[in-house]
This record gives structure tokens, C-alpha cells and sequence, in this order.
């Protein structure tokens, strides 16, 4: 949370914190983030569902998470680590371990892949302008 106030403060946004219980409490939320007059949400990866990225195309807020699936299920942007290259790398622990390496003398790796996805049918419907540049940076557009 405190990156996020970092890296929003010197844009001039403001970083609201609003927890979401569980998944059946969706809809209230996204009600109640309206009436606070939120323009974004970043969705956390366990909520980033169909659900979520329908209920801000119908409240009209901007959605974003780190779960690339997101994109796809109408949330507009996400950018986090490449699910396919963890499992890959997963798959080589895993060899590893059944070799006999002790898993506590295997080193800890952090991600070294990310993916940024864009749902322009998203963008459309939320009449959000995406920059040209960010449209170049990215791994996948959803036309």
C-alpha cells in the first residue's frame, strides 16, 4: 500500500484503501466504491474474476489487477508476473526436488518475467483513451 501512495502522490492521485471481505460481497462494494466516487480499483489477484470486471463496466470504474486472466474477463490493464514462466520455473523445483536436492538449499527467485495486458473493448466502453506508447510496451491487446 505504501508504494502505491508513493508512486500516486507526485501524479496527484490519491490511494484509498477499501477492503473486499470475500468475493460474495462484490457487488455491495463496487456500490459503495461509486458513492465514495472512486474512479480506479486495483483488484486483488483472488478477486480479479469475471464478476469484478463486469461490475466496473457497470459502475464505470477503471479495473486493474496483476492476474493477466483479468484483461480477458473485462478488467482494463494488468500487469504482474507471467504465470506460465512461474510454472515453468515451478516444473524445474520440482525436478530438482525429486532428484534429492533438499528444497531448503534451493535459492529463492523472484520474477523475471512480466506481462502488461490491455482490453481496449474495455477502454471503449469506459471511454478511457490508452497512450499510444503504453499500446507498444504491451504483451497483448484485447480488440
Amino acid at each position: 500500500m505504501e508504494q502505491m501512495r508513493a508512486a500516486a502522490s507526485p501524479i496527484g492521485l490519491k490511494v484509498v484503501p477499501f477492503r473486499v471481505p470475500n468475493a460474495s460481497e462484490l457487488e455491495g462494494s463496487f456500490r459503495k466504491i461509486t458513492a465514495a466516487r472512486l474512479r480506479a480499483v486495483v483488484v486483488q489477484p483472488i478477486l480479479a474474476t469475471r464478476e469484478a470486471g463486469a461490475l466496473g463496466l457497470h459502475h464505470h470504474i477503471v479495473t486493474m489487477s496483476e492476474v493477466r486472466s483479468f484483461a480477458e474477463a473485462g478488467g482494463l490493464i494488468t500487469y504482474g508476473a507471467s504465470y506460465p514462466e512461474m510454472y515453468r520455473k515451478a516444473a524445474i523445483y520440482v525436478d530438482k526436488i525429486l532428484k534429492r536436492a533438499r528444497p531448503a538449499d534451493l535459492p529463492v527467485e523472484e520474477p523475471s518475467k512480466f506481462e502488461l495486458v490491455i482490453n481496449l473493448r474495455t477502454a471503449k466502453a469506459l471511454n478511457v483513451i490508452i497512450p499510444p506508447a503504453l499500446l507498444t510496451r504491451d504483451d497483448q491487446v484485447i480488440e
